[in-house]
């Protein structure tokens, strides 16, 4: 009997990251959008929203007491992922908020069974 052993994708982000639940303005080519950053790290930001701009858009992230230049690097339905061009301390920005890092989910590995050629359970 063969046996596959897959794991799950390894986190490469360098920073930390914070959850942030802070509300902004995203401006981009004339347009504006509120949304809420759920998460942020020296050089990134998960906002939610309703609507984005396409990928690679560059845009400015405003806040209180905060102003930042990204750019657009993936979206989902309603959730969009920034670059920032800058780094930026997370924790100025989420200021007066309780502070919470987002643990990283260790690795657990799948192994399945060949049980026949083309099926594996």
């Amino acid at each position: 009997m063969e046996r596959i052993v897959y794991e799950a994708r390894r986190e490469r982000r360098r920073e930390q990251r914070y959850a942030a639940d802070v509300e902004s303005i995203l401006v981009w080519e004339g347009m504006h959008e509120p949304v809420i950053i759920q998460n942020i790290s020296t050089y990134g930001a998960l906002l939610a929203g309703r609507n984005f701009p396409e990928i690679n858009t560059r845009v400015t992230l405003i806040g209180d007491g905060f102003e930042v230049w990204a750019t657009v690097i993936w979206l989902g339905a309603d959730l969009c992922g920034l670059l920032l061009s800058g780094s930026v301390q997370p924790l100025e920005i989420i200021r007066g908020r309780p502070v919470r890092t987002i643990e990283r989910a260790p690795s657990s590995a799948i192994t399945l069974d060949r049980i026949r050629p083309g099926f594996y359970a």
